[in-house]
């Protein structure tokens, strides 16, 4: 049965940064382990391995492959580490995998092999990596989604379909190209040895296609909606699940910028944050996560509230927008608490918060001291509030102060280059009231609703 999800999204908010996950690396230490899972034509195909991090509640033992986008003839891993750190630190093994480029003879077909002996490579080192070769899924963005499709639907060749460990037990896609039969720039790069529909994933769709979560903007140019809905429908018509969560007004990638959809991308912070809650909140309900929770409550979920939370996310952004201000209150040596008005950057797509202050202020030796924060925004209506508690940061990187500088502030600091500091605030909970919404606390303890992103 088919959960279709279109999220009605508020696109008017702030601008914000090109979506990362700078709360969830800090979190995952280290590199990733290298290791080589395929030799061929005289190359050393390299993945990349997270490793759960310690205390994270899902019981190690699942897996997820990831496959970058860059159309199949651009990319790296690497642009998947973002991705791979945030399933580590939900309790997954996450392997950024590296494929052949098209190039000279290089073809996407080419590129299908890589991904199904990847697949295979992952199973065959369960023991070693810590992975039950029964959950391990696959994530693909843009090309990369269709690769880990193809891998599921087109099939492997024989050398590795044959042992029956080059599948993924689900799919997380993320604007995908589904249909290759109108994506000109895919059958350029066959070099006209084979029909795109021979490799076109919704054309394959059979009752062993494996549960799929889709994200997928309706205004995508590059991997038209089309496509994922015609997969979703034959996955249905097979007698299998297709979760297609679809994002009014975004194009590829779920960017704002619908005039240049291949660089340039300005991906609206909403949309991204309920994606990723849907595909963990899928992994669960396929039973990818166990720790007592059979739904798979994701990131971001209210534990003790029905009301969902990309509207609790919504709401937030909105009062912060009008807000534009907030208070930070911090802990001095002694307890006592201070509070002072902040003039914040918009928050990041996961909610974590920057702002910048004078280094020989007394936040930074409260926070040097005690880096329990809190932020508090009010409607300038008075109609709520949104309150974010969680670890505040002191960062002192020359590329991010330039980055979160405003020219205004210049008067404030003799050196800015010297007397400039970032704090960086990493939400643990977020509490939301919003009386126009109908978010309102507890009739009998006043609690207001809240977003836990510890998961838990």
């Amino acid at each position: 049965m088919r959960r279709l999800a279109v999220a009605l999204l508020v696109m008017a908010l702030s601008a914000c940064q090109d979506v990362r996950n700078p709360s969830v690396s800090s979190e995952v230490s280290g590199d990733p382990a290298v290791h080589t899972y395929r030799e061929v034509g005289g190359r050393s195909l390299r993945a990349h391995v997270f490793s759960p991090i310690e205390g994270s509640s899902p019981e190690a033992g699942s897996a997820v492959l990831l496959f970058h986008g860059g159309g199949w003839s651009v990319g790296s891993p690497e642009w998947t580490f973002d991705a791979a750190r945030r399933f580590a630190s939900w309790g997954m093994v996450a392997i950024s995998v590296e494929y052949r480029l098209s190039e000279d003879e290089i073809t996407p077909i080419d590129a299908l092999a890589d991904v199904c002996a990847a697949f295979v490579w992952a199973r065959h080192q369960a023991d070693n990596l810590g992975i039950d070769p029964g959950r391990v899924a696959g994530y693909g963005v843009s090309a990369g989604g269709h690769l880990v499709a193809a891998a599921a639907t087109v099939g492997c060749p024989s050398e590795f379909s044959t042992t029956g460990a080059s599948q993924p037990d689900a799919l997380l896609l993320w604007s995908p190209a589904l249909d290759t039969t109108i994506d000109g720039w895919f059958r350029g790069l066959l070099q006209g040895r084979i029909d795109p529909v021979e490799y076109s994933p919704a054309h394959h769709v059979r009752p062993s296609t494996p549960p799929t979560s889709i994200v997928q903007g309706t205004e995508d140019t590059l991997t038209p909606l089309s496509g994922a809905q015609m997969f979703c429908d034959r996955l249905i018509e097979a007698g299998t699940v297709c979760d297609l969560n679809l994002y009014e007004g975004v194009g590829h990638l779920l960017t704002r910028n619908l005039e240049n959809q291949e660089s340039g991308f300005d991906p609206d912070p909403v949309a991204e944050t309920d994606g990723i809650a849907r595909h963990r909140g899928f992994l669960g309900e396929l039973g990818f996560f166990r720790d007592g929770a059979p739904s798979g409550r994701a990131p971001g979920t209210p534990a003790h509230s029905s009301i969902p939370p990309d509207t609790l996310l919504t709401a937030a952004r909105e009062i912060i927008e009008a807000a534009r201000y907030c208070g930070l209150a911090t802990l001095d040596e002694s307890g006592r608490v201070r509070v002072r008005t902040m003039d914040p950057f918009p928050p990041e797509a996961d909610m974590v918060v920057w702002m910048g202050t004078h280094r020989g202020s007394r936040k930074v030796q409260d926070i040097e001291n005690d880096p329990r924060v809190t932020l508090y925004y009010q409607s300038p209506t008075a109609a709520g509030y949104v309150a974010i508690s969680g670890i505040a940061h002191l960062v002192d990187d020359p590329t991010e102060k330039s980055a979160r500088w405003k020219d205004e502030w210049r008067a404030f600091y003799e050196d800015p280059e010297t007397d400039y500091l970032l704090i960086q605030v990493t939400p643990d909970r977020m509490e939301v009231i919003d009386y126009s919404r109908g978010i309102e606390g507890n009739p009998k303890t006043w609690e207001p609703p809240f977003v836990d992103f510890r998961g838990g």
